[in-house]
């Protein structure tokens, strides 16, 4: 007996439903679409899972989170007439299908001819520090000095001049929302932090640390070392580690 060998990946049934849902277009072409723009105006006699699909994957590709993809799709819903309506599982249903969508297409339908980039938490360029930042909307950005300001930028060029882009936290399958597995130093505390020098940084790190820790003053000043010696780690072929 023969058996056929396939090359292409197994998808599941999720998975295999969304697919059907791109038919022939692209991810670009579905991405790119403004379903979500042109939402105001229903297409009674259209494809409703299919648009309001479009409108899921517009939305999450675009980073917004799972229960802002669900009120969107709802109130799109709201504007048809009540026959005519999705109840709240169908449309859960259709935002879950848009993100095996765009999840499968990361992994299997990568650009021929992607360009190269490098996504990296932070990077020191011409003495600066350009440092990974998050904003309340989970906008990824750098942040660094210029003649005493922060600046933030969400890509930039290294120094040997490759295009480097902060990398982005995972985004829970079920959820939908980020997953906020590390801290990330927050855009609006960063554009409203003072400059501090560095006696002023020493002694508030010591402050802090009184709080929650007793010991030696011998002990609190090899504490503070160690925090600001954290940022400077890479420098160094060994590292020590600090344990309570």
């Amino acid at each position: 007996m023969t058996e056929a060998i396939t090359s292409m990946p197994q998808f599941n049934e999720k998975t295999r439903r969304a697919l059907v849902m791109a038919g022939d277009r692209s991810y670009s072409a579905v991405k790119e679409s403004g379903a979500y723009l042109i939402s105001e105006d229903p297409d009674e006699e259209g494809d409703l899972n299919r648009e309001y699909w479009d409108i899921a994957v517009y939305l999450l590709s675009n980073r917004k989170r799972s229960d802002v993809v669900i009120k969107t799709l709802q109130k799109r819903n709201k504007k048809l007439k009540e026959y005519q309506q999705l109840d709240y599982e169908t449309l859960r249903d259709i935002k879950d299908l848009a993100f095996s969508y765009i999840e499968t297409v990361k992994k299997y339908d990568a650009p021929e001819e992607e360009e190269l980039i490098r996504h990296i938490p932070y990077f020191e360029k011409d003495g600066n520090l350009y440092l990974t930042c998050i904003s309340e909307g989970d906008r990824y950005s750098y942040a660094h000095l210029a003649e005493g300001k922060v600046l933030f930028s969400v890509e930039e060029t290294d120094i040997s001049g490759m295009r480097t882009v902060p990398p982005e936290l995972p985004i829970h399958q079920d959820r939908g929302t980020t997953s906020y597995i590390v801290g990330l130093p927050r855009t609006d505390l960063l554009k409203a932090a003072q400059l501090l020098s560095p006696g002023d940084l020493y002694t508030r790190i010591r402050d802090h640390l009184y709080r929650y820790l007793d010991a030696e003053e011998r002990d609190y000043e090899l504490f503070v070392y160690y925090a600001l010696y954290s940022w400077y780690f890479p420098k160094c072929s060994t590292t020590p580690y600090l344990r309570f």
